[in-house]
């Protein structure tokens, strides 16, 4: 059990290291994204309301 756990953790550790530099550009492209798909989802949901109150 303990050997496993162990191995698990220098894996974790091991993708820890080479993270940052790569997590910084998904982020910032999941963020735009995101702002985009929430603009989309105000819009048509928007579009919706108008539509059923007509």
């Amino acid at each position: 059990m303990s050997k496993k756990n162990k191995k698990n953790y220098s894996r974790i550790s091991s993708t820890k290291k080479q993270d940052p530099p790569v997590r910084l550009n998904i982020t910032f492209e999941e963020a735009m994204i995101k702002a985009l798909n929430t603009r989309l989802l105000l819009k048509t949901s928007a579009k919706k309301d108008s539509d059923s109150s007509r």
